[in-house]
Protein backbone atom coordinates (compact mmCIF):
# COMPACT_ATOMS: atom_id res chain seq x y z
CA UNK A 1 0.00 0.00 0.00
CA UNK A 2 3.02 2.20 0.85
CA UNK A 3 5.12 1.69 -2.82
CA UNK A 4 1.16 2.52 -4.42
CA UNK A 5 1.21 5.77 -2.81
CA UNK A 6 4.77 6.78 -3.31
CA UNK A 7 4.10 5.73 -7.19
CA UNK A 8 1.24 8.25 -6.99
CA UNK A 9 3.69 10.63 -5.20
CA UNK A 10 6.11 10.38 -7.91
CA UNK A 11 3.62 10.95 -10.88
CA UNK A 12 2.23 14.04 -9.54
CA UNK A 13 5.95 15.18 -8.99
CA UNK A 14 6.65 14.77 -12.67
CA UNK A 15 4.56 17.64 -13.34
CA UNK A 16 6.95 20.22 -11.71
CA UNK A 17 10.79 21.43 -11.80
CA UNK A 18 12.96 18.27 -11.90
CA UNK A 19 15.27 17.31 -8.82
CA UNK A 20 18.20 18.48 -10.98
CA UNK A 21 16.35 21.56 -11.88
CA UNK A 22 15.96 22.61 -8.21
CA UNK A 23 19.02 21.70 -6.91
CA UNK A 24 21.02 23.87 -9.42
CA UNK A 25 18.16 27.11 -9.34
CA UNK A 26 16.92 28.05 -5.73
CA UNK A 27 13.83 29.91 -7.51
CA UNK A 28 12.73 26.15 -8.65
CA UNK A 29 12.92 24.24 -5.37
CA UNK A 30 9.77 25.40 -3.87
CA UNK A 31 8.04 24.14 -6.96
CA UNK A 32 9.27 20.99 -7.04
CA UNK A 33 8.50 20.44 -3.12
CA UNK A 34 5.03 21.43 -4.22
CA UNK A 35 4.91 19.14 -6.30
CA UNK A 36 5.77 15.92 -4.46
CA UNK A 37 4.57 17.23 -0.70
CA UNK A 38 0.95 18.65 -2.11
CA UNK A 39 -0.48 15.41 -2.31
CA UNK A 40 0.28 15.03 1.67
CA UNK A 41 -1.76 17.60 2.44
CA UNK A 42 -4.75 16.47 3.94
CA UNK A 43 -7.94 18.74 2.67
CA UNK A 44 -11.27 17.44 3.24
CA UNK A 45 -13.05 18.22 0.55
CA UNK A 46 -9.77 18.42 -2.20
CA UNK A 47 -7.69 15.91 -0.43
CA UNK A 48 -9.52 13.69 1.70
CA UNK A 49 -6.33 10.99 1.45
CA UNK A 50 -4.22 13.51 2.33
CA UNK A 51 -1.56 12.55 5.65
CA UNK A 52 -0.58 15.60 7.18
CA UNK A 53 -1.76 18.87 8.20
CA UNK A 54 1.14 20.93 5.90
CA UNK A 55 4.75 20.77 4.85
CA UNK A 56 7.59 23.37 5.21
CA UNK A 57 10.75 24.46 3.75
CA UNK A 58 12.54 25.10 6.68
CA UNK A 59 15.72 25.70 4.63
CA UNK A 60 14.03 28.69 3.50
CA UNK A 61 14.12 31.48 6.30
CA UNK A 62 10.39 32.59 5.28
CA UNK A 63 8.85 29.24 5.76
CA UNK A 64 11.30 28.34 8.80
CA UNK A 65 9.57 31.04 10.73
CA UNK A 66 5.86 30.13 9.33
CA UNK A 67 6.94 25.82 10.32
CA UNK A 68 7.78 27.62 14.19
CA UNK A 69 4.68 29.54 14.43
CA UNK A 70 2.76 26.82 13.30
CA UNK A 71 4.32 24.50 15.77
CA UNK A 72 4.17 27.05 18.41
CA UNK A 73 0.17 27.13 18.12
CA UNK A 74 -0.06 23.88 18.70
CA UNK A 75 1.55 24.49 21.85
CA UNK A 76 -0.56 26.86 22.81
CA UNK A 77 -3.79 24.77 21.58
CA UNK A 78 -2.75 22.22 24.45
CA UNK A 79 -2.02 24.80 27.25
CA UNK A 80 1.94 24.22 26.83
CA UNK A 81 3.36 27.44 25.14
CA UNK A 82 5.78 28.08 28.05
CA UNK A 83 7.68 25.04 26.71
CA UNK A 84 7.92 25.79 23.54
CA UNK A 85 11.08 27.86 23.68
CA UNK A 86 12.81 25.28 25.33
CA UNK A 87 11.50 22.36 23.18
CA UNK A 88 11.75 24.17 19.35
CA UNK A 89 15.03 23.41 18.95
CA UNK A 90 14.86 19.98 19.89
CA UNK A 91 11.85 19.36 17.37
CA UNK A 92 14.36 20.84 14.19
CA UNK A 93 17.42 18.92 15.56
CA UNK A 94 17.00 15.65 13.17
CA UNK A 95 17.12 17.61 10.03
CA UNK A 96 20.59 18.55 10.74
CA UNK A 97 21.26 14.78 9.80
CA UNK A 98 21.36 14.20 5.98
CA UNK A 99 19.19 10.98 6.50
CA UNK A 100 16.78 13.00 8.11
CA UNK A 101 16.66 16.10 6.39
CA UNK A 102 12.87 15.81 6.51
CA UNK A 103 10.86 15.09 9.43
CA UNK A 104 7.77 15.11 10.23
CA UNK A 105 6.61 16.54 13.78
CA UNK A 106 3.45 15.55 15.66
CA UNK A 107 2.59 16.54 19.57
CA UNK A 108 3.54 13.40 22.02
CA UNK A 109 -0.18 13.66 22.76
CA UNK A 110 -1.42 12.30 19.26
CA UNK A 111 -0.84 8.27 19.06
CA UNK A 112 0.21 6.80 16.44
CA UNK A 113 -2.65 5.26 14.61
CA UNK A 114 -5.14 7.98 15.48
CA UNK A 115 -5.78 9.56 12.12
CA UNK A 116 -5.42 12.69 13.28
CA UNK A 117 -3.98 14.43 9.69
CA UNK A 118 -2.31 16.61 12.63
CA UNK A 119 1.42 15.89 11.31
CA UNK A 120 3.80 18.74 10.09
CA UNK A 121 6.56 18.27 7.60
CA UNK A 122 9.82 19.59 8.37
CA UNK A 123 12.05 19.76 5.04
CA UNK A 124 15.59 21.03 5.61
CA UNK A 125 17.96 21.58 2.71
CA UNK A 126 17.70 18.19 0.40
CA UNK A 127 18.91 19.63 -2.43
CA UNK A 128 22.37 19.95 -0.80
CA UNK A 129 22.32 15.97 -0.56
CA UNK A 130 24.87 14.37 -3.16
CA UNK A 131 21.72 13.00 -5.52
CA UNK A 132 18.08 12.91 -5.85
CA UNK A 133 18.35 9.04 -4.70
CA UNK A 134 19.53 10.72 -1.02
CA UNK A 135 16.65 13.35 -1.10
CA UNK A 136 14.08 10.39 -2.16
CA UNK A 137 15.52 8.34 0.76
CA UNK A 138 14.78 11.11 3.29
CA UNK A 139 11.10 12.43 1.99
CA UNK A 140 9.80 8.68 0.83
CA UNK A 141 11.67 5.81 2.50
CA UNK A 142 11.67 7.61 5.72
CA UNK A 143 9.47 10.54 6.54
CA UNK A 144 6.82 9.24 4.28
CA UNK A 145 7.41 5.76 6.08
CA UNK A 146 6.95 7.34 9.33
CA UNK A 147 3.92 9.67 8.31
CA UNK A 148 2.31 6.33 7.75
CA UNK A 149 2.76 4.72 10.54
CA UNK A 150 1.50 7.79 12.30
CA UNK A 151 -1.66 7.93 10.95
CA UNK A 152 -2.30 4.68 10.38
CA UNK A 153 -0.47 2.77 13.06
CA UNK A 154 1.49 -0.22 13.37
CA UNK A 155 1.01 -4.36 13.00
CA UNK A 156 4.04 -6.48 13.60
CA UNK A 157 3.50 -10.30 12.66
CA UNK A 158 -0.13 -10.85 14.16
CA UNK A 159 0.17 -7.94 17.09
CA UNK A 160 -0.94 -4.61 16.19
CA UNK A 161 0.23 -1.57 18.39
CA UNK A 162 -1.98 -0.01 20.66
CA UNK A 163 -0.75 3.87 21.35
CA UNK A 164 -3.60 4.41 23.31
CA UNK A 165 -1.95 2.61 26.29
CA UNK A 166 0.15 4.77 27.77
CA UNK A 167 3.51 2.90 27.54
CA UNK A 168 3.07 2.07 23.93
CA UNK A 169 2.48 5.43 23.11
CA UNK A 170 5.26 6.79 24.65
CA UNK A 171 7.68 3.96 23.15
CA UNK A 172 6.09 4.36 19.81
CA UNK A 173 6.36 8.33 19.95
CA UNK A 174 9.88 7.82 20.83
CA UNK A 175 11.62 5.38 19.35
CA UNK A 176 9.62 2.59 17.92
CA UNK A 177 8.21 4.47 14.63
CA UNK A 178 11.78 5.97 14.01
CA UNK A 179 13.31 2.79 13.87
CA UNK A 180 10.62 0.91 11.47
CA UNK A 181 10.94 3.98 9.27
CA UNK A 182 15.24 4.19 9.54
CA UNK A 183 14.90 0.30 8.88
CA UNK A 184 12.99 0.84 5.75
CA UNK A 185 15.95 3.22 4.56
CA UNK A 186 18.34 0.54 5.28
CA UNK A 187 16.65 -1.66 3.17
CA UNK A 188 15.97 0.33 0.50
CA UNK A 189 19.58 1.16 0.29
CA UNK A 190 20.95 -2.24 0.93
CA UNK A 191 18.87 -3.39 -1.80
CA UNK A 192 20.61 -1.19 -3.94
CA UNK A 193 17.15 0.75 -4.60
CA UNK A 194 18.60 4.16 -3.88
CA UNK A 195 22.18 4.60 -4.91
CA UNK A 196 23.48 6.61 -1.99
CA UNK A 197 26.85 8.10 -1.05
CA UNK A 198 29.14 6.11 1.75
CA UNK A 199 28.88 8.88 3.64
CA UNK A 200 24.95 8.79 3.75
CA UNK A 201 25.42 4.89 4.77
CA UNK A 202 27.34 5.49 7.69
CA UNK A 203 25.21 8.00 8.47
CA UNK A 204 22.64 6.43 7.97
CA UNK A 205 23.64 3.22 9.85
CA UNK A 206 24.70 5.88 13.02
CA UNK A 207 21.42 7.24 12.99
CA UNK A 208 19.43 3.70 13.40
CA UNK A 209 21.65 2.53 16.18
CA UNK A 210 21.23 5.60 17.95
CA UNK A 211 17.45 5.03 17.13
CA UNK A 212 17.71 1.27 18.55
CA UNK A 213 19.58 2.16 21.63
CA UNK A 214 16.35 4.47 22.60
CA UNK A 215 14.12 1.65 21.66
CA UNK A 216 16.27 -0.80 23.43
CA UNK A 217 16.60 0.85 26.73
CA UNK A 218 12.84 1.82 26.80
CA UNK A 219 11.97 -1.96 26.07
CA UNK A 220 14.68 -2.67 28.89
CA UNK A 221 12.49 -0.77 31.54
CA UNK A 222 9.02 -2.34 30.29
CA UNK A 223 10.58 -5.53 30.69
CA UNK A 224 11.97 -5.03 34.49
CA UNK A 225 8.14 -3.77 35.33
CA UNK A 226 6.97 -7.02 34.00
CA UNK A 227 9.44 -8.65 35.61
CA UNK A 228 8.41 -7.12 38.99
CA UNK A 229 4.97 -7.96 38.63
CA UNK A 230 4.06 -10.86 36.11
CA UNK A 231 0.69 -11.20 37.25
CA UNK A 232 0.16 -7.95 35.26
CA UNK A 233 -1.85 -8.92 32.02
CA UNK A 234 -1.36 -5.20 30.49
CA UNK A 235 2.01 -5.59 31.03
CA UNK A 236 2.51 -8.87 29.56
CA UNK A 237 0.57 -6.91 26.65
CA UNK A 238 3.21 -4.58 26.39
CA UNK A 239 6.02 -6.80 26.69
CA UNK A 240 4.63 -9.14 23.75
CA UNK A 241 4.34 -6.76 21.60
CA UNK A 242 7.90 -4.69 22.28
CA UNK A 243 9.29 -8.39 22.49
CA UNK A 244 7.63 -8.87 18.38
CA UNK A 245 8.77 -5.76 17.42
CA UNK A 246 12.73 -6.48 18.72
CA UNK A 247 12.83 -9.44 16.84
CA UNK A 248 10.90 -8.96 13.44
CA UNK A 249 13.29 -5.66 13.63
CA UNK A 250 16.63 -7.63 14.35
CA UNK A 251 15.26 -10.42 11.51
CA UNK A 252 14.90 -7.62 8.67
CA UNK A 253 18.02 -5.76 9.41
CA UNK A 254 19.99 -8.96 9.42
CA UNK A 255 17.81 -10.38 6.09
CA UNK A 256 20.34 -7.57 4.87
CA UNK A 257 23.21 -9.17 5.61
CA UNK A 258 23.93 -6.85 8.44
CA UNK A 259 25.58 -8.83 12.07
CA UNK A 260 24.94 -6.73 15.11
CA UNK A 261 27.35 -6.35 18.14
CA UNK A 262 27.03 -5.29 21.41
CA UNK A 263 29.35 -2.53 22.16
CA UNK A 264 27.87 -1.20 25.54
CA UNK A 265 25.42 -4.00 27.05
CA UNK A 266 24.69 -1.90 30.03
CA UNK A 267 23.69 1.76 28.10
CA UNK A 268 22.48 -1.12 25.14
CA UNK A 269 24.81 0.68 22.78
CA UNK A 270 25.37 -1.40 19.94
CA UNK A 271 27.29 -1.88 16.12
CA UNK A 272 26.44 -2.95 12.76
CA UNK A 273 29.01 -5.32 10.32
CA UNK A 274 28.83 -6.91 6.60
Amino acid sequence: MLQLFIATLLTVAADGPSYADAKADPAKRIPHLKANLDPLVFDKDKNPKGLIKAWYYVADEKQMAEAQEAIKEVFKKEGREFFFAKEVKNIFAPLESPVRRATPWYSDRVAAGAGTKSGILLVGDVFALASEDEARSVIEDYAVALIKMREDGLKVGELELDANIPALKLVSNKSLLTLWAQSSQLEAVAKDKRKVSDGFKAELQKQYLGTLTLFSRAFAQERKVYDDNNENTLQKEIVEFLTECWKADHARVEGLGYKYTVVNKEDHVYSLSK
